[in-house]
C-alpha cells in the first residue's frame, strides 16, 4: 500500500501537537510517542477518506481510543 496523499505533510507539520496530546494522556514521553505512531498507523487505510480539516481531529480520537 502506498503512502497516502497529504500524510507526511500532516505529519511533519502537526507532529509536535500530536505527541503534547499523546503525553497528556499517558503522561510519559516514549508511550506518547508510541501513542501516536499506533493512531497514525490505523488512520492511514482510511487517510484518503477522511476531510483536510479534520485529519487532526481523527488522529486525537484514535489515539484517545488507543490509550
Amino acid at each position: 500500500m502506498s503512502e497516502p496523499a497529504g500524510l507526511r505533510a500532516f505529519v511533519n507539520a502537526r507532529s509536535d501537537a500530536l505527541l503534547r496530546r499523546a503525553w497528556l494522556l499517558t503522561g510519559d514521553w516514549g508511550s506518547a510517542e508510541d501513542l501516536v505512531q499506533a493512531a497514525l498507523a490505523k488512520a492511514w487505510p482510511h487517510w484518503d477518506r477522511i476531510e483536510h480539516a479534520a485529519y487532526e481531529a481523527y488522529v486525537n480520537r484514535v489515539a484517545t481510543r488507543l490509550s
